[in-house]
């Protein structure tokens, strides 16, 4: 019975995380998109802020993961797409509409893990207003560039003991190197660059 409770805990925890998913891209996405559309921006979220993505030797990974699974994708996902209320799901076609809508954004917004809305709500909101989250985000629902607004939420990481670093993006730094039988030698390394004075006052490498 143990086991059965926490795999319906598991089961319960991975239909949400996958149920965000989805709502998040829509409101990354206009009116009108296909499968791949979705899927894509889906396996996206996954990378964003991955300083390897932008500099790396392959950046076409999030299209491949897609390309390579995307059977695979319609499996994981074609029940939360026929059960949500706020897309019209059209399998044979591979299309889908979404409302764009302020009321339809509003929804969607109301509908992210709350860690998300409060990235949100701390971007859109200026300082000593202490707004409620509810009335911010129904600002940012009104708002025609919205999908941005989201996708401008601001990066975390986590230093080695799962303390949070704030961070706003990657900056790639070119260290030479010295001491080796190649003068040129050199190496390219992601620089964390935060706004927030209390992180360091030194670079953080990693």
């Amino acid at each position: 019975m143990l086991v059965q409770n926490e795999n319906a805990k598991l089961h319960d925890a991975l239909v949400s995380n996958l149920k965000s998913a989805v709502t998040a891209s829509f409101l990354m996405l206009p009116e009108s998109f296909s499968e791949e559309d979705l899927f894509l921006q889906i396996a996206g979220l996954s990378y964003t802020g991955d300083f390897w993505m932008v500099i790396g030797e392959d950046k076409s990974k999030v299209h491949n993961i897609v390309k390579d699974n995307i059977q695979h994708f319609r499996i994981l996902y074609s029940n939360i797409l026929r059960d949500c209320p706020q897309v019209v799901y059209k399998p044979q076609q591979g299309k889908l509409e979404v409302d764009k809508s302020p009321k339809g954004q509003f929804i969607q917004l109301m509908a992210l893990p709350r860690t998300l809305q409060q990235k949100i709500t701390k971007l859109v909101d200026p300082p000593g207003m202490n707004r409620d989250v509810e009335e911010i985000l129904l600002q940012v629902a009104q708002d025609p560039d919205c999908g941005a607004v989201v996708q401008q939420e601001p990066l975390n990481g986590l230093a080695t003991h799962q303390t949070e670093i704030p961070f706003m993006r990657w900056i790639p730094v070119e260290f030479h190197l010295s001491g080796v039988e190649t003068p040129s030698a050199s190496l390219l390394v992601p620089v964390l660059v935060s706004s927030d004075p209390n992180v360091a006052e030194d670079p953080i490498i990693g």
